[in-house]
């Protein structure tokens, strides 16, 4: 087993660099790291990699997340108050009524997933295909 999925919680002095932060909700399709409501005021989470988290109405008021990656996380209703989040990547993520007053985002990137397009063809069994 990955001794990162063997943890159950990830305290924050043992982050380094790109750890994965959190509760392991033991999910093979579900989120990585399930953070909703945690507490993370405050903290130095510098390079943390929040890839696939819940992090719905988690705290980040003044915590230093410089170069974290927030890769496909859900974040409604999170509070990132005065939290430091230069050279952050937010890729693919789902940020819905989230608190970034007073944030510092110098060089943040936020991206979106774009599916691609596909011409529309009628489906042969459709009554509408059938019809014509």
């Amino acid at each position: 087993m990955h001794p990162e999925l063997d943890a159950k919680y990830v305290p924050p002095q043992a982050l380094s660099s790109h750890t994965r932060v959190g509760r392991w909700d033991g999910g093979g399709r579900g989120a990585w790291c399930v953070c909703s409501k945690e507490d993370f005021s405050n903290r130095d989470l510098r390079r943390s990699n929040f890839t696939n988290a819940s992090i719905k109405k988690a705290n980040f008021t003044n915590a230093k997340l410089q170069g974290a990656y927030f890769i496909k996380v859900t974040a409604a209703g999170t509070n990132f108050t005065g939290a430091n989040l230069s050279d952050v990547l937010f890729d693919r993520a789902v940020v819905v009524e989230a608190n970034f007053t007073d944030a510092v985002v110098a060089r943040t990137i936020f991206t979106l997933y774009a599916a691609p397009l596909r011409p529309w063809k009628p489906n042969p069994l459709s009554r509408r295909a059938s019809a014509r």
